[in-house]
């Protein structure tokens, strides 16, 4: 009974201790024991990257909240933005990294997809496919409740400014379902791109 509760506080599964305990010796003890220490290393290594990007999305949204001001729209230069493409609706639930990351939302025309937005380090770079929203001057604004009003926003910014704006729109989630569960107070950060001389919209 000792043997098998140190083996289960290893993390050892009964199936693995039931063989293990009929046909041990020193050698195969230790090398048993090995393995199980890698698997442990490997299963740390995975948790502290998973409390990094817990710790990340924390700042993330805390500090977006300290300058947030729900009414204010303004041209404003940001830096490239990277992301990991999610697909659409009907896709982006089944991708673990839609949990982890703050959401993009791609708007262009009546066509909508996703994506998760790579603040901090970019995990797992040979697994995915890594894309940037490029740097460049946008209007940002943000909208405030459900996203099925988010239109409204839209065409409040766009009426706002004179300025040459293209037609696609990039959303951040700020506070959204993972955050609170009224709909009302959701946060939504809208980018809407700002062409440079010699770009099209």
């Amino acid at each position: 009974m000792a043997l098998i509760r140190y083996l289960r506080r290893l993390g050892c599964p009964l199936s693995e201790i039931s063989g293990f305990m009929g046909q041990r010796s020193f050698t195969e003890t230790c090398s048993y024991l090995r393995h199980q220490s890698s698997n442990l290393r490997e299963q740390l290594q995975e948790l502290l990257r998973l409390d990094a990007v817990i710790q990340t999305k924390i700042t993330f949204t805390e500090q977006e909240l300290e300058t947030l001001c729900v009414e204010k729209i303004r041209a404003e230069r940001l830096d490239a933005i990277p992301y990991i493409a999610l697909g659409n609706l009907s896709e982006v639930f089944s991708n673990e990294l839609f949990y982890l990351y703050p959401t993009l939302a791609f708007y262009r025309g009546e066509e909508q997809s996703f994506g998760a937005y790579l603040i901090g380090e970019v995990p797992e770079a040979s697994q995915h496919s890594v894309h940037e929203i490029s740097a460049g001057n946008y209007l940002t604004g943000y909208h405030a409740g459900p996203y099925s009003s988010i239109w409204e926003t839209f065409t409040r910014m766009r009426s706002a400014t004179q300025l040459p704006l293209a037609e696609d729109v990039i959303c951040i989630n700020i506070i959204d379902q993972f955050v609170k569960v009224n709909p009302q107070n959701y946060i939504t950060k809208i980018l809407i791109r700002i062409p440079d001389d010699g770009d099209s919209a």
